[in-house]
């Protein structure tokens, strides 16, 4: 997942820890992301949910 180009970051592989900072700070409005923010804003996980896609997410082999 990724593009060279990076308009779209690498999620799998990913630090866990990583992707719940960036996913938490999305929504909060710390980390500026005009893409997708409408998806946070849209698909309100819990805290949980968030924690299980990051460790979902981090499993997956880096390309």
């Amino acid at each position: 997942m990724g593009r060279p180009d990076r308009t779209c970051p690498r999620l799998a592989g990913q630090h866990d820890t990583v992707l719940i900072r960036q996913m938490t700070d999305v929504r909060a409005g710390r980390r500026s992301s005009p893409r997708m923010l409408p998806v946070a804003e849209r698909h309100v996980l819990t805290p949980q949910e968030i924690a299980e896609l990051a460790a979902y997410l981090s499993r997956l082999p880096s390309v």
